[in-house]
């Protein structure tokens, strides 16, 4: 996919190495920044408007910016995760498929197991780019299962 192969970002829908890994961080970073500037507007216009008595305000509007609060409070926090987790790796100087593959390979146990495993294939790099291609790493692929002809 990409030279230093870190992860593929199913957000961006590209691979992220060693030459764009510092542009993805950056995204992540600004994007958690503006998420928190957002989560703040929407909760100190909140704050202002529970203050306000009577009908000075449209129907819904508490309501929507309690939604959007709420909602960009939790992205801001799942994006901080990530930053954590990826400062982390950093810290120990791990790629995210190394830290993957030393959890288990991501494997699940339960009943999620045949799920995971029906749509689970496994495909040489060398079948996804041609056979000039000189390395034999493999690439999982989630793909669903077809159910029959039609």
């Amino acid at each position: 996919c990409v030279d230093g192969f870190d992860h593929h970002c199913l957000w961006l829908n590209t691979c992220v190495g060693t030459y764009n890994y510092r542009a993805w961080l950056g995204f992540v970073a600004s994007l958690f920044v503006w998420t928190i500037l957002g989560s703040s507007i929407a909760w100190t216009a909140l704050w202002q408007a529970l203050a306000l008595r009577g009908r000075a305000l449209p129907v819904g509007y508490r309501p929507a910016l309690l939604l959007t609060g709420l909602g960009a409070a939790l992205t801001a926090g799942w994006l901080l995760s990530l930053l954590a987790l990826h400062a982390y790796l950093a810290w120990k100087d791990l790629t995210t498929l190394e830290w993957i593959i030393s959890r288990g390979g991501g494997s699940s146990t339960g009943s999620h197991t045949s799920v995971r495993r029906s749509l689970t294939r496994v495909v040489s790099r060398t079948a996804l780019v041609g056979a000039s291609s000189d390395c034999d790493l493999e690439v999982q692929v989630w793909l669903p299962e077809v159910k029959g002809g039609g």
